[in-house]
């Protein structure tokens, strides 16, 4: 951004090149800015897309730490169900973490400011962890992610923390 006086002694606020906001020195109460950037500009803020959501599978790391905006949360999920397994000792155990406690579920979004993405991590949580009744969506929290295998069915993630920031 760029100030200076102009030739008839207007002040000249260059935004971008090209893209200037002039304040008239005989009438200081007004500002004029150039027809085409008001023409330009209208049409690009009006069609301007959400940035798009990108689901981020378990096949990066083995673990992530991730600050975001909570999306989604299900206090009580079955993984037993979602993976279709039986619901047995063995088929509990082949489940590995999530198959040995009451687990829930959340998606987290991870902007990225000089991106033009999302990124949406999905994953399983101890219920005990969304006990804290400030745990809403919304809400912007820092969690750790780990990459577990479940035996027959690839991998998933688990959050094993999970904090209000």
């Amino acid at each position: 951004m760029r100030r200076f006086t102009d030739d008839n002694g207007d002040t000249v606020v260059e935004l971008k090149p090209g893209i200037t906001i002039t304040r008239s020195f005989a009438k200081p109460a007004s500002f004029r800015t150039e027809q085409s950037v008001i023409s330009k500009a209208q049409p690009a803020k009006n069609k301007r897309a959400q940035d798009p959501i990108v689901p981020i599978e378990p096949e990066r790391e083995l673990s992530e730490s991730h600050i975001g905006i909570l999306r989604e949360i299900s206090p009580y999920a079955d993984p037993v169900k979602a993976f279709s397994m039986a619901d047995t000792a063995m088929g509990r155990a082949s489940l590995g973490s999530v198959g040995k406690q009451e687990m829930g579920k959340i998606t987290v979004h991870v902007p990225y400011p000089t991106e033009d993405y999302t990124e949406s991590f999905t994953s399983w949580i101890p219920a005990k962890l969304l006990q804290d009744r400030r745990i809403e969506r919304g809400v912007t929290v820092a969690l750790d992610l780990d990459r577990i295998q479940i035996v027959g069915r690839g991998y998933t993630w688990f959050c094993d923390s999970l904090e209000i920031v």
